[in-house]
């Protein structure tokens, strides 16, 4: 199901993780190739004819691996319905099959003061997706008994609803995307293979307004008030950033970079700015870049080296921006053991420094990080 040929090995032990942006590349890749090909035959009747540049540099000497303690066992109480401080992440919990038996799978949130709380199923769908808000105060989930999305203020309880019901068979798939503004107030939710037609849709909670957005693009994030919105269209070879002021109108133009990504921040604070991750080919020691372009103006934009991580750590994700120099990636141990887990970075797009924000759990199906687009 992987697309990406640089893509990271999973966590041997755990369950897979799921990542939902390059499920829905690959829902679309297939449907474009099914439309090729049919187009192709058509022809055949009628007729039978017919990379970014880097600045190169050399990392920074690596890091010795951290030495961790084996994480304790959190006891999870369930979450009350107010006076929640912000979170720090989300994650699906696992069940051993043949070890543990009347097991429930259910997501667990932690706080920043690390505080955990497991979350109901019957009111928080535990196969459904989930989104927090950059600044970790609102969730994003879907109540299966609503059949509606909902976000959450966890502090005062307030709950905002989703004017329209999303039914199973438009969430118990793997091509899906969600997708919260900054406010918590705007989602976008996108589900892939679900129909013969992409579901691709951008949601005001507070205004109980849905529309549509384009067929196919993946949304990477989407802005405060609902605007703007950025939406991606991986190709072979190149990929397509697209933003929208509001969905549906007031196109700003395409800009495409000539290298086949998924991995995005979201759109910088100055509204023009996004970056990318290059993962880098060149062995034995390939160097992950951050690239920032500007869309105003095109191109591939101008790159800078990450910075050293701890040893066999790797760059995986992107997320949103801590200011106007900083944006938030995650990186994941690329072998397991000694107690390694996921980390959350601070990197400086102007020099590649990295600063650590927090260790993520090691024991997940699937996390969900404040701000991260996956």
């Amino acid at each position: 199901m992987n697309m990406l040929r640089d893509d990271l090995r999973h966590i041997a032990g755990e369950a897979p993780d799921v990542d939902l942006t390059e499920r829905a590349i690959r829902g679309a890749r297939r449907r474009r190739a099914t439309a090729v090909a049919a187009a192709a035959a058509m022809a055949l009747v009628v007729t039978a004819g017919t990379v970014s540049a880097v600045i190169s540099g050399v990392l920074p000497a690596r890091r010795a691996a951290p030495i961790v303690a084996p994480t304790p066992v959190m006891v999870a109480s369930p979450l009350p319905d107010s006076g929640v401080g912000p979170l720090a992440h989300a994650h699906r919990t696992s069940c051993r099959i043949g070890v543990e038996e009347n097991c429930v799978v259910t997501w667990r949130v932690e706080t920043a003061d690390g505080d955990v709380y497991r979350l109901d199923p019957a009111r928080y769908h535990s196969g459904g997706p989930m989104a927090i808000t950059p600044d970790g105060l609102r969730l994003a989930y879907y109540d299966p008994a609503r059949q509606r999305f909902q976000v959450r203020d966890l502090a005062s309880g307030q709950v905002w609803t989703a004017p329209r019901q999303t039914g199973p068979e438009l969430l118990d798939n793997g091509d899906t995307v969600l997708r919260i503004s900054p406010d918590g107030l705007h989602l976008t939710y996108s589900c892939f293979g679900c129909r013969s037609k992409p579901y691709n849709v951008l949601i005001d909670m507070a205004g109980r307004r849905q529309s549509t957005l384009p067929a196919e693009w993946i949304p990477v994030s989407v802005g405060a008030g609902g605007g703007p919105v950025t939406l991606i269209w991986p190709y072979d070879d190149h990929t397509s950033i697209r933003v929208l002021d509001r969905a549906g109108r007031d196109e700003r133009r395409t800009v495409t970079i000539q290298t086949f990504t998924d991995r995005f921040s979201t759109l910088g604070p100055d509204g023009r700015t996004i970056a990318w991750l290059d993962l880098g080919t060149a062995e034995p020691a390939p160097q992950a870049r951050i690239v920032v372009t500007d869309l105003a103006q095109g191109g591939s934009g101008r790159s800078v080296t990450v910075g050293a991580l701890p040893d066999g750590y790797r760059p995986a994700r992107l997320g949103s921006w801590l200011g106007p120099a900083e944006v938030t990636m995650l990186a994941y141990p690329e072998e397991p053991g000694r107690g390694a887990t996921p980390m959350l970075y601070a990197v400086d797009v102007a020099t590649g420094a990295v600063r650590e924000i927090m260790r993520l759990p090691a024991d997940q199906s699937a996390i969900v990080v404040p701000g991260l687009v996956r």
